[in-house]
């Protein structure tokens, strides 16, 4: 594979799914550019020109032969990171149970914590907010088992990092 010379995200700072990939950035040291949605949209026929999918994260990489491919879906992102800059720090462990409970943390995320959060978003802007529907929601049992499921996965995941 051409080693890769750039990389351009196109996010929104709404979007868990988008953080994730910038942790990833981060945490790997690499240096990226920030894209603006076309037109401000995701569903805009100029961002569907990009992907087709009309979803972020959506990362372009630019190889130094000047091929570009352009990455969607966060955990595709993520694992390319991984294997395309091996010489960079590693986002998951070297041990295969350890690995695989690294990745447990990011799908229960995807899985469990997103949709939870998601019947939420349309609450945020307070001229919006139904505050016995928030209320509704947050006593909702499936929410609250999630983020009570969610504590020890979290302090597991981060004694593990510690032990590293």
């Amino acid at each position: 594979m051409p080693r890769v010379k750039a990389l351009e995200l196109y996010d929104d700072p709404h979007s868990e799914y988008s953080a994730k990939v910038k942790v990833a950035l981060y945490a790997k040291g690499l240096v990226w550019t920030p894209v603006a949605v076309p037109c401000g949209s995701t569903r805009s026929p100029e961002f569907r020109a990009v992907n087709p999918l009309g979803k972020i994260p959506a990362l372009w990489v630019t190889f130094e032969n000047g091929h570009r491919e352009l990455l969607i879906e966060s955990e595709v992102i993520m694992e390319f990171l991984e294997d395309a800059f091996p010489d960079a720090p590693p986002l998951l462990p070297r041990e295969p149970l350890a690995r695989s409970k690294a990745r447990l943390v990011s799908r229960f995320h995807d899985l469990y914590v997103e949709p939870a959060l998601r019947r939420l978003y349309p609450q945020v802007a307070p001229s919006a907010r139904d505050p016995r529907l928030v209320q509704a929601l947050w006593g909702h049992a499936a929410v609250r088992e999630v983020f009570k499921d969610l504590r020890p996965a979290a302090e597991e995941w981060v004694a593990m990092k510690l032990k590293q």
